[in-house]
């Protein structure tokens, strides 16, 4: 078991990363906020983006960080790392935007607008450890 690898920046980042995407989930399923849009379409859409770009982090990251931990380094020669973290990066800040903008638009008083600005802004965290995770796998 290559327990070292916890020490390094990456590392820490998927600890944090795994971290951050369990309790933006537990967040959106417990208050129900991953549907949120103008039109059942929209808010249909912004559903399956969330929960679905949530639930290949919770699968990936840790699988990742498994493989790392086990001894397998041979994947940090391939794409497949600086791929996922650029494409979590990018999905969780775009995400975190679109829920903070529609909260704060829509129900500024509202007991989910709290709940909604802590999801956002988890997402937005989120995706910038993904980011810079990115940064160390390259």
């Amino acid at each position: 078991m290559n327990v070292s690898y916890l020490k390094k920046p990456s590392g820490i980042l998927k600890l944090f990363e795994i971290a951050l995407v369990v309790a933006t989930f537990g967040i959106l399923r417990d208050k129900n906020l991953a549907g949120f849009g103008d039109t059942t379409d929209q808010g249909l859409n912004n559903f399956y983006f969330g929960v679905g770009m949530l639930t290949a982090a919770m699968v990936v990251t840790p699988l990742l960080l498994a493989v790392y931990l086990s001894g397998k380094m041979d994947i940090q020669n391939s794409i497949f790392e600086p791929v996922v973290n650029a494409l979590f990066g990018v999905s969780f800040v775009v995400y975190g935007s679109l829920m903070l903008e529609f909260y704060n638009d829509y129900f500024p008083n509202s007991e989910l607008h709290d709940y909604a600005l802590a999801s956002g802004s988890l997402c937005l965290i989120a995706g910038i450890c993904y980011c810079v995770d990115m940064y160390f796998a390259i």
